[in-house]
């Protein structure tokens, strides 16, 4: 049990470092696999979501842009 104790207590001093670490795997993989061009597109969608959606005020502003599409498309149709 101690060593467990152990093992959490330096995760949760290095975390950052873990978390840099996973994403520099999760980038390897994906260029070694999907290609440059691909991963590239998909690093830019994700961090182009996550800007988009962090904060509340945009959030309501995507949502009123979704809404009034769906408001759009269903009147013509």
């Amino acid at each position: 049990m101690e060593i467990l104790k152990r093992i959490l207590d330096w995760l949760s001093e290095y975390r950052w470092y873990v978390i840099g670490g996973a994403a520099g795997l999760l980038v390897a993989i994906l260029l070694l696999t999907a290609g440059f061009f691909k991963t590239l597109l998909i690093i830019l969608l994700v961090g182009g979501g996550a800007a988009l959606l962090g904060s509340s005020r945009a959030r309501e502003t995507v949502k009123s842009w979704i809404v009034s599409a769906y408001r759009y498309i269903t009147k013509r149709g």
